[in-house]
């Protein structure tokens, strides 16, 4: 009795992709679990760096520094205007880095994320942020 070739080939062939799905799911949910890790990371620092402002405002205005927070939507309240346009400019910064690293082939992506320690701004970032505000 002579095994059908294609009978023996396609046990073979599931295992082979169960396999290869297995390893890319398992990678996939390691790259969002990390990238959950660093959203609450960020959000506990933004928390803390605001609570911060709050109270250092606190202190300076205890009687109306609730008030000094309002920015307003007005062109013509020059303060608030201005205050506006450098918020929305960093965040048009952060929207180009977001798309920059979403462009970045997975392998760089995860070489980066296993660095030892977190990539800092370095002297290329700083100075190309400083040359953008100076031209908002």
């Amino acid at each position: 009795m002579k095994a059908d070739l294609t009978q023996l080939l396609v046990p073979l062939l599931n295992d082979i992709v169960a396999v290869g799905l297995a390893r890319n799911f398992n990678r996939l949910a390691k790259l969002s679990i990390q990238a959950a890790a660093e959203s609450a990371m960020t959000h506990d620092l933004t928390a803390m760096l605001l609570l911060q402002l709050i109270r250092q405002e606190a202190e300076r205005h205890p009687a109306d520094f609730e008030d000094r927070f309002a920015v307003s939507h007005d062109p013509t309240v020059q303060p608030d205007f201005r205050i506006r346009e450098v918020y929305n400019h960093m965040r048009h910064m952060a929207r180009k880095r977001q798309k920059r690293l979403m462009s970045q082939p997975l392998q760089q992506l995860l070489e980066q994320y296993a660095q030892a320690e977190p990539a800092v701004a370095g002297t290329e970032s700083i100075a190309l942020a400083e040359t953008e505000v100076g031209h908002a």
